[in-house]
């Protein structure tokens, strides 16, 4: 069973760049993840309500991929 990413960071300033790979971190003693490179303290934590990582970089890529194209 994959582990479940409780939280997901949607802080504007962590907004990855292309080149960006994300970090999976622990917060509040669960699994959480942050698209940006940033190792500084000042995320925007919100609940996920459990998914894998692998959803959330799916997601992530079909969000960019409908932000290029608008």
């Amino acid at each position: 069973m994959a582990s479940q990413i409780a939280f997901v960071c949607v802080a504007k300033r962590h907004e990855a760049a292309k080149d960006s790979r994300g970090a999976v971190t622990i917060h509040q003693g669960l699994w959480a993840f942050c698209a940006g490179s940033s190792a500084r303290d000042d995320h925007d934590w919100q609940p996920t309500g459990g998914v894998t990582l692998e959803q959330l970089l799916a997601r992530r890529i079909v969000l960019h991929e409908a932000a290029t194209r608008v």
